[in-house]
């Protein structure tokens, strides 16, 4: 329910991918489920999106080290996901930073 609807993601070998997310100003989260979190591991890598419309980039990389980071902006991405799942099985945490100065409000 608080997710804010979704944006399309294009990785640097074209992949793309339709994915639920959550802004905060210039950073938007992504919660993963399946293996390609593994493209954002180490620096991660720049991305493609788009958001609301406008085509934007920004650099993705995944949180696998900060629990209380994913746990908060899980409860707002995912509010609904089972409490009683092991964290395993919940996805991992992307955090995309936008390049552009000039990003869509979440409204």
């Amino acid at each position: 329910d608080r997710a804010q609807k979704s944006m399309l993601v294009t990785l640097a070998d074209g992949t793309e991918y339709p994915v639920n997310f959550l802004q905060k100003d210039n950073t938007l989260y992504v919660g993963i489920d399946g293996l390609w979190w593994r493209e954002f591991s180490g620096d991660g890598q720049l991305v493609s999106l788009l958001l609301k419309g406008r085509s934007l980039e920004g650099q993705a990389k995944v949180v696998l080290d900060d629990r209380e980071l994913r746990n908060r902006i899980f409860a707002e991405l995912r509010p609904k996901w089972p409490k009683w799942l092991p964290a395993w099985l919940n996805g991992k945490l992307v955090v995309i930073e936008l390049h552009s100065a000039e990003v869509p409000t979440s409204s």
